[in-house]
């Protein structure tokens, strides 16, 4: 409808000047509309590669290229050494001549991330910049997220400090901004603790701490009973068979006299055994004394 509008007023020139200024405007809009493109960085070699390929991605986004037109704008924005690098046929191969030559591979990158620890004189912005870094060298294929998941997970593994670890599990950063800012904030608590109260020795005679020193006195107490029962548990479970053989193993005991001997051995039931014997060693000598002599009836 503009255009037809540009196009009537051109057309007549006795028109209003500002319906045809606006025709004029119209057609120059329509002309223009889809020519504004962005312009691909330049790369002589002398700065990071990695941040030049990551700009030419984004130009390739935003003016729609296709494998052709990236091809030849990004051979167009080589100059000096890393003109070399565009006999590639591919924007691919021409990256990967790119890094080969002024970077790193993306195996070298991998080598990179498990080495890599947090050195106290790096920051931390410094230090997760290196992590982006050798993340998008390493995964440059990946998508965007899982490219993040995989450099918080080396960021929080790089960590020299372990309570700074923890931090970093349990508040679960989004970006790499954010978990360089959680690192400082950290850091900054931690450096300043809080002083810790400590009980004056002067006071220590008023009632209140009285019952605070016999209830920790208590409580000492039954940590030590605890710890020797844990100690007889954890030897009980590492030696159950001689366990079991000492607990069996007893002190002999005599059922009849209660003596350290065993009850056939007991020389009260000899004594015993012995009177027994007589008595009847005597009864059967009064049995045959009674009898008197014996006649032969025959």
């Amino acid at each position: 409808m503009a255009q037809n509008r540009a196009r009537g007023a051109a057309a007549a020139p006795d028109a209003d000047p500002v319906q045809r200024l606006a025709g004029m405007l119209g057609d120059f809009m329509l002309q223009n509309q889809n020519q504004h493109t962005f312009k691909s960085p330049k790369f002589d070699g002398k700065t990071d590669v990695e941040t030049f390929i990551r700009h030419f991605r984004d130009v390739q986004q935003a003016n729609n290229w296709n494998e052709m037109a990236s091809l030849l704008n990004l051979r167009q924005s080589l100059e000096n050494r890393a003109v070399d690098c565009g006999d590639a046929e591919t924007v691919d191969g021409v990256i990967n001549n790119l890094r080969m030559r002024f970077g790193m591979t993306a195996r070298q990158a991998r080598d990179r991330l498990k080495a890599i620890r947090k050195e106290p004189r790096v920051s931390f912005q410094e230090y997760g910049a290196q992590i982006e870094r050798l993340v998008n060298i390493a995964y440059a294929t990946m998508p965007a997220i899982n490219r993040l998941d995989i450099g918080l997970d080396n960021f929080s593994r790089g960590l020299e400090n372990k309570p700074l670890q923890q931090h970093m599990l349990a508040v679960v950063p989004q970006t790499m901004d954010h978990a360089v800012r959680i690192a400082e904030e950290f850091t900054l608590v931690g450096s300043n603790p809080a002083p810790r109260h400590r009980m004056n020795l002067a006071d220590a005679g008023s009632s209140e701490n009285s019952e605070v020193l016999e209830l920790l006195k208590s409580l000492r107490e039954a940590v030590k009973v605890n710890t020797e029962n844990i100690k007889q548990l954890t030897a009980q479970r590492a030696n159950p068979a001689s366990a079991e053989r000492k607990e069996k193993k007893k002190k002999l005991e005599c059922f009849e006299c209660g003596e350290e001997h065993l009850k056939r051995n007991c020389p009260r039931l000899r004594n015993t055994n012995q009177q027994v014997r007589e008595i009847i060693l005597d009864v059967d000598t009064e049995s045959e004394n009674d009898m008197g002599p014996q006649e032969d009836f025959e």
